[in-house]
């Protein structure tokens, strides 16, 4: 290895399998140049990082995960690196592909715009950009009946009146039934899920004179958790639509994760459906888009009939996936798909938000976090006149235990299972690392010593204790849990059925999907962890009541705006956050920003 590649692995800038990696790379391909082997170990890391490429552009201002610079020493010059890649016998550059022949064993791509890619996620990335730009092109045009259409806007969101203010959802629901594909993105409380019910109504409306099956939907999210809060909400919204009772009953109700629907397999990458066996679908809804990575997007949008409908629901303000790729966010930020005269807009952006009364603090808090108005974010959370709204100083140790113990009162007032899951809806503590102090371990650790102090718990010596809340941390297709569900430690009430009668005492209750609940024993379940406090990218696709945000101590590049925007957008009516003054600056001011090329794909794509 050489001495430049092993500084940077010394140094904690890439990773063992990233340094490993380029080596080998270069060793089968014949590149020994130290400077190429460096940029495909960075290319490899930024993909860890949550990146889809590495911006030769951006070496500069480049950041580690620690909020470091690349080392001196270190070419930063976009063309200079670039001329080193193009020589490279690593790199297939953006113009050279033609085809997936030839270019295959070169593990790197160089686009037009100076950006390394890995060569599987410049595929994920070229194909997702493809089948999108493909259902917003003239090739499957889309038949709809005006009249019919006009007719159900008029029923579902009230005629429209000469000189009023356009209605957004309305707009949007009109987009969707016009084309094969559509983004419908908001914040809290914008009426996105409503507003999706009714666009259901209406394209079942469309297709009941020429089909008699039915309209195939599927309903789909990223987690097992978000998958049950879409089905809850869509089969709530459905009950008020103005429509015909057959219309309301064709609309689905059940949703399931994105994994599940393409027919999972064992290995990661694996999958029943794609695009030689399309899924048998006519429309899919994805909420909680925000949180699919760019793999898992192409792979959904290649196993779709060429036909069929997606529509993305989500926040594009909030935290993108885990994995690599802003996919949302990207999408809506590419202004190719605003529409023109002859096409009607493929992203819509709800504002209004109908979750907060007029005046509310929290409604204020979360607006001005989206906005990273510092100080009114400051003056909020110092304001008596909103109780609602509470910081805590780092240094204030008492005051995280007082507030801890106001918390989880409901939990420890609750003499069963069922109560105690019901009491953790109300309250979450939300944290950015799972390490250190402020982590989601020690969190975790805090609120089980307080709760043995009240009695309410005994952790001691048995990690299933009576009372402990967990959240399940893989898919388990055969158990039919998910990745985000949240379940308790308990003993059987009686009368309420077992799937394992002769399991031991404890078991964990679950919330069923399709309401009640179902308790399993210990022994069926697959990884999961205490869940009194969890990250906030875990959060995501779930509400409570009252949410605590603890921020690190130090400012930290985890802690940005999207996650705080992220974590207080999850209550619905009460945030405290423990974080110190210079902290909170620093979060608000600090954006996510991941390098990727799926805006300029979409612009060069076919119109």
């Amino acid at each position: 290895m050489s001495d430049m590649l092993s500084g940077l692995l010394d140094g904690g800038w890439v990773s063992v399998l990233d340094a490993r990696a380029a080596e080998t790379w270069g060793r089968i391909a014949g590149e020994s140049r130290p400077e190429v082997l460096v940029l495909a170990a960075l290319a490899s890391q930024a993909v860890e990082a949550g990146h889809v490429c590495l911006d030769l552009n951006r070496l500069e201002s480049w950041r580690d995960v620690s909020d470091r610079p690349l080392p001196e020493g270190l070419e930063r010059n976009a063309e200079v690196c670039s001329a080193w890649l193009a020589s490279s016998p690593l790199v297939v550059t953006s113009d050279e592909i033609t085809s997936a022949e030839g270019a295959e064993v070169r593990p790197l791509v160089l686009d037009a715009e100076k950006r390394l890619y890995l060569r599987r996620y410049w595929d994920h990335q070229q194909r997702l950009a493809l089948g999108i730009q493909n259902r917003l092109s003239a090739k499957f045009p889309v038949q709809v009946d005006e009249h019919r259409l006009q007719e159900g806007l008029d029923r579902l969101f009230g005629a429209e009146e000469a000189g009023q203010e356009p209605d957004l959802q309305r707009v949007a629901a009109a987009g969707a039934v016009r084309s094969r594909f559509f983004v419908l993105s908001g914040g809290p409380g914008t009426g996105k899920t409503s507003t999706v019910a009714r666009i259901l109504a209406l394209l079942i409306e469309q297709s009941e004179p020429s089909t008699e099956i039915g309209l195939r939907i599927r309903l789909l999210a990223p987690t097992g958790k978000a998958a049950a809060h879409l089905g809850q909400s869509i089969a709530r919204a459905v009950q008020s639509l103005d429509c015909t009772s057959a219309t309301r009953q064709a609309i689905p109700t059940e949703a399931s994760t994105v994994h599940r629907a393409l027919g999972a397999g064992g290995a990661p990458t694996r999958y029943r459906y794609d695009a030689k066996n399309p899924l048998p679908v006519d429309v899919v809804l994805v909420d909680e888009a925000s949180m699919v990575d760019l793999a898992l997007m192409s792979r959904l949008v290649a196993a779709l009939p060429p036909d069929a409908r997606l529509i993305l629901l989500g926040d594009r303000d909030q935290l993108a996936s885990v994995e690599a790729g802003a996919v949302l966010g990207d999408i809506a930020g590419a202004h190719a798909l605003t529409g023109d005269s002859s096409r009607p807009p493929a992203v819509i952006q709800l504002v209004r938000s109908h979750r907060f009364v007029p005046g509310s603090g929290l409604g204020a808090l979360v607006a001005a976090v989206h906005a990273g108005d510092v100080d009114t974010v400051l003056n909020l959370l110092e304001d008596p006149a909103q109780p609602d709204l509470r910081r805590i100083d780092p240094e204030d140790t008492n005051g995280l235990l007082l507030e801890l113990k106001r918390g989880y009162e409901g939990f420890a007032s609750a003499s069963d299972a069922p109560g105690r899951l019901a009491a953790l809806e109300h309250y979450r503590v939300l944290c950015a690392h799972r390490l250190g102090s402020d982590g989601l371990i020690a969190l975790n650790a805090l609120s089980e010593s307080i709760l043995f102090d009240q009695g309410a718990i005994d952790p001691r010596g048995e990690p299933w204790y009576d009372g402990r809340p967990v959240l399940v941390a893989q898919n388990d297709y055969a158990s039919g849990l998910y990745n985000g569900d949240v379940g308790v430690v308990g003993r059987p009430v009686a009368g309420q059925s077992l799937d394992e009668p002769d399991g031991p005492n404890l078991r964990v209750l679950f919330e069923r999907p399709e309401g009640g609940v179902r308790w399993l024993g210990v022994r069926r379940l697959g990884p999961v962890e205490t869940v009194f406090a969890m990250t906030v990218h875990k959060s995501q696709g779930s509400e409570f009541d009252e949410v605590l945000l603890v921020l690190p101590r130090e400012p930290s590049p985890v802690a940005t705006r999207e996650l705080v925007y992220t974590a207080v957008s999850r209550a619905r009516r009460a945030v405290c956050l423990r974080a110190g003054v210079e902290t909170i600056r620093s979060a608000l001011s600090h954006r996510v920003e991941r390098m990727s090329g799926l805006a300029d794909a979409l612009l060069s794509g076919p119109t």
